[in-house]
């Protein structure tokens, strides 16, 4: 069941701030499999606990609606889930304060 789960949900940008370009890919022990995308323009995005590697590469450009990963449950976590987070000018802020936190649409 848990790997039905992971291969049908795939992590989509379609509500992430903007266009960017990916500056980290890796993996730690906490975050599992993850990717930093730079919005060029003070925001910052991050995806935590796919399921493998994501998708793209360091340097890539990726867009509003590009399927970047699989959700999974690598590193530290209980459950399938995405880890999201957006840091302006190096600061961690609540998502909610930029986007609506209710049509967030994980595939």
């Amino acid at each position: 069941f848990m790997q039905s789960i992971f291969n049908c949900c795939l992590i989509n940008i379609k509500d992430m701030l903007d266009n960017g370009t990916v500056i980290k890919k890796s993996y730690d022990p906490i975050s599992g499999y993850y990717i930093v995308v730079d919005h060029n323009n003070g925001f910052r995005t991050y995806y935590g606990h796919f399921n493998k590697p994501a998708y793209v590469e360091i340097g890539d450009t990726v867009l509003k609606g590009e399927v970047v990963g699989q959700i999974g449950m690598t590193g530290l976590a209980t459950g399938p889930h995405v880890h999201f987070e957006i840091h302006v000018d190096g600061v961690k802020r609540d998502p909610c304060e930029f986007m609506n936190c209710y049509s967030v649409v994980v595939y």
